[in-house]
């Protein structure tokens, strides 16, 4: 039996501001610079026109380096911020020669690590024009040079930044030395959004699912829709009464009709080991979908405990 369900929703740190969230737009192309009204990169030079960034994308440069310079040097950056790195939405892309380089550095933000990176082996030859796409698509952010995928980083999948709005668009940040080359070309394209990520966190609150006994049912859905959110406690009373020799199940949340190894199918689910009462709580990641905890010890039979799974941040616990 089930007394009472509560699900507090705990203040997420670790995701996208709920105000930037935007619909997705449609795929296209935004061109920002044509190669009849070429740009020469300098300092602090914001265009004039925001944009709408998606999900998934791909920025192309057609560039002319003319020399190298001892530091680091901006060449473009993608933003919705006044802040150089650590936030959301400093860079989205921001691309840069290295020191005394014409090595490409590509930063590419996303959740868990606003300061991701991809490089390519090779510079960029002096005075002659190259073309330069980087792409974000689902899991993987490429970086191609000449039509040569040059470099790849994984890790994106439900991790990367939502489309935003009133992006602006630096050709030479404010932050760094403006690199000495010519942009003879600039186009955005936005890429179909099939990425898995959750919608926004609602705000904190906790709420009382149930607060009358029951008893677990094979197949009885409690609710239809219920917001969840990347941090969170779940607490519940239960009573066993027996124990048999299969995984039982006591609670799932889901947004999924598979079982397990996919994307929402257990978040959490919560089950009685096989010949105990001992607790598994299974809560899916994205390098894991069945990653879990379990108790050291079963619950006593027809004795009420309270059980409380927690995610907030890196660590997932289990109480009782």
């Amino acid at each position: 039996n089930l007394s009472w369900i509560t699900y507090t929703i705990l203040p997420d740190e670790d995701g996208p501001p709920v105000t930037s969230f935007v619909p997705p737009p449609p795929p296209g192309n935004i061109p920002i610079i044509s190669g009849e009204n070429k740009q020469m990169v300098k300092y602090g030079y914001a265009l004039p026109d925001t944009i709408t960034t998606g999900r998934n994308f791909e920025i192309s440069l057609d560039i002319k380096p003319i020399s190298k310079s001892e530091p680091m040097t901006s060449i473009i950056r993608l933003t919705k911020t006044a802040l150089d790195e650590g936030h959301y939405y400093d860079r989205m892309p921001a691309i840069f020669f290295f020191p005394e380089s014409t090595l490409v550095h590509v930063v590419m933000g996303r959740t868990g690590d606003h300061q991701a990176h991809i490089n390519p082996a090779a510079e960029l030859p002096l005075k002659q024009t190259s073309r330069v796409k980087v792409r974000l698509q689902g899991n993987y952010l490429t970086l191609s040079i000449n039509g040569k995928e040059e470099a790849r980083l994984n890790g994106f999948d439900g991790y990367s930044y939502p489309p935003v709005d009133n992006v602006t668009v630096w050709v030479g940040d404010q932050f760094y030395q403006s690199a000495n080359a010519w942009l003879l070309g600039l186009n955005y394209t936005i890429l179909r959004d099939e990425s898995p990520v959750p919608t926004p966190a609602p705000l904190p609150k906790s709420t009382m699912m149930f607060s009358k006994p029951r008893a677990t049912s094979k197949g009885y859905r409690l609710t239809k829709r219920f917001n969840t959110t990347r941090n969170f406690q779940l607490c519940f009373a239960i009573t066993p009464y027996s124990r048999k020799p299969v995984w039982r199940s006591i609670m799932r949340f889901t947004n999924s009709d598979r079982n397990l190894k996919h994307y929402w199918d257990r978040m959490p689910a919560i089950f009685f080991k096989p010949g105990s009462t001992e607790i598994r709580a299974v809560m899916g990641n994205q390098a894991d979908h069945d990653s879990y905890v379990e108790s050291y010890s079963g619950l006593t039979l027809q004795m009420t405990s309270r059980v409380c799974v927690r995610l907030e941040g890196d660590l997932f616990t289990l109480s009782i």
